[in-house]
């Protein structure tokens, strides 16, 4: 169910007008839908992230042929502007641009040689015979690079130049109260750039310890790890970027956090995840400047369980640290153990029972304890302990398989993963939910989550995560529903957050008034 239309279209119009400028006719003789293709995939694939990078050629972005389909009209017409050469004719039917692509018997055909500003790294395969299929691989060429660099670099835009994107800023409150979908919707969040500010002084720190000892990782407490604390202390004081004119007062609190920089040293500090916050805050600058640093553009889909997906991970995906640095004295409204509440009060309210629910209850009551306890027994970081316990709720079993849940969590250790499938209580743990899909789906081929979305996919892991998340977006749909237009900042699967504080207790209330469930939110402060 996914509605992308054309909200994945979106793109910053200087960086369109900056790749006419510095490309030239290679550039506008192309159809406009094709330029407007290339300028969207190069802004969303710029750096190799987490979220791009492709999973077989490391140095490599991934997109799909949906998406192609979704900015040039066709894949086909990519491959063939890009690898392979093209023809184009003269546009004598529209304004939109003065040639269109043709076949090579078309009248006044033209040959074009590819543009080749993308390499194909990869080419990618369906799935077969119980294999996962994988996505094509791309390299932006270096030549293409460097003059998206020549764009992202300046602190403020020419004030000649075209900015912007092409969205329609809306009110999630306003529109769910009016029971209009959020869908394709435009939100305008506001930043605190003073603690982003902060954050990437702290990190562009560490990048340049890690840089100049040529080190990959740095652990957690070791004497390494005191020594580049001491680097970061030595400079306290020093310029923290640069200073933004024109911006509006009310949007940022120039009150710096600790926050972010405490959640980061909970952890090893590595090269790359230093080097994946630093593009997100760049990337958070970029679209700042854009609309002159009013707020970044959120767009929320759905997907095939009914969730909401920030469009290209916007903010919603991002570290926790940097979130916390760009959304700084806003406040995290989070569902308590949701999957597992829910299943819990879903099961009671049919009448059923099964030994392995003691074992639930006994997680919902003492979450943090257990997963502290799981965190040091699998010797794994806490965040990776509940992303198994995650895995494990819909229903993924504990197998080495690398096609498996567990593999991915464990980033292919084989130590770990061995500690994680010959865990008993997470087999335990693994046991209810296989028994909790036998009562509540069974062996239906099809069914309807609480959203009234059809489910067709096979397996417990697929089957379990369609059920629970319809659930999950019916409590986030009610929060909505009860805020006032400005409360929200930033939507989250399982939670709100909230650019002020407001009562926890009034979330509950208004939960279990529309739709039964008894659940329980913490409240984080950001």
């Amino acid at each position: 169910m996914s509605t992308q239309k054309n909200k994945r279209y979106q793109f910053p119009h200087s960086l369109l007008a900056h790749l006419k400028a510095a490309l030239g006719d290679r550039f506008t003789a192309l159809p406009e839908r094709v330029q407007k293709g290339y300028t969207n995939l190069l802004w969303n694939n710029q750096y190799i992230t987490k979220a791009n990078r492709h999973e077989k050629e490391a140095a490599s972005w991934k997109t799909s042929a949906k998406t192609l389909k979704l900015l040039f009209g066709d894949p086909q017409i990519f491959r063939d502007v890009n690898t392979n050469g093209f023809y184009m004719s003269p546009n004598k039917s529209t304004l939109k641009g003065k040639y269109k692509i043709c076949r090579e018997d078309d009248q006044d055909a033209t040959y074009y040689p590819p543009t080749d500003w993308v390499k194909v790294t990869f080419i990618g395969y369906g799935p077969t015979n119980g294999r996962k299929g994988v996505l094509s691989g791309y390299q932006t060429s270096p030549d293409i690079l460097e003059i998206l660099e020549d764009w992202s670099e300046p602190v403020k835009l020419n004030k000649s130049q075209p900015s912007g994107f092409d969205i329609n800023i809306r009110g999630i409150e306003d529109l769910a109260k009016k029971g209009n979908p959020l869908e394709n919707i435009d939100t305008l969040v506001r930043v605190n750039m003073m603690s982003l500010f902060e954050y990437r002084f702290q990190l562009e720190l560490i990048q340049e310890y890690l840089e100049s000892f040529n080190l990959e990782v740095i652990h957690q407490g070791t004497k390494e790890w005191l020594k580049c604390m001491e680097h970061i202390e030595g400079m306290k004081g020093e310029p923290r970027g640069e200073r933004r004119e024109g911006t509006d007062g009310d949007i940022v609190d120039l009150k710096p956090s600790l926050k972010p920089l405490q959640t980061l040293l909970l952890k090893d500090l590595t090269l790359n995840n230093n080097s994946q916050q630093l593009i997100q805050i760049k990337k958070i600058f970029t679209m700042l400047r854009e609309l002159d640093f009013k707020g970044i553009p959120v767009t929320y889909e759905l997907r095939s369980t009914g969730r909401y997906f920030a469009t290209n991970a916007t903010l919603q995906s991002y570290f926790k640290a940097v979130r916390y640095a760009a959304l700084h004295s806003c406040y995290e409204y989070d569902l308590e153990s949701a999957h597992q509440s829910i299943l819990l009060q879903l099961l009671d309210n049919k009448g059923i029972d099964f030994p392995e629910l003691k074992l639930l209850r006994e997680y919902v009551e003492n979450k943090k304890v257990i997963r502290q306890k799981l965190s040091e027994e699998l010797q794994l970081p806490l965040d990776i302990a509940k992303k198994i316990l995650q895995a494990l709720t819909y229903g993924a079993r504990l197998s080495r398989s690398p096609e498996e849940a567990i593999y991915r969590e464990c980033d292919g250790d084989k130590e770990a993963i061995e500690r994680v499938v010959t865990h008993p209580w997470l087999d335990q743990y693994r046991k209810i939910f296989e028994k909790a899909h036998k009562h509540l789906i069974g062996d239906k081929k099809s069914f309807k989550n609480a959203l009234g979305i059809v489910c067709e996919k096979t397996g417990i892991s697929k089957q379990m995560a369609h059920l629970l998340q319809g659930y999950e977006r019916q409590v986030i749909d009610s929060l909505i529903k009860r805020t006032n237009k400005g409360d929200i900042a930033l939507l989250l699967h399982d939670a709100i957050v909230f650019n002020g504080k407001t009562s926890s207790s009034d979330l509950s209330a208004f939960v279990k008034r529309d739709t039964g469930f008894d659940l329980v939110f913490s409240e984080e402060a950001y």
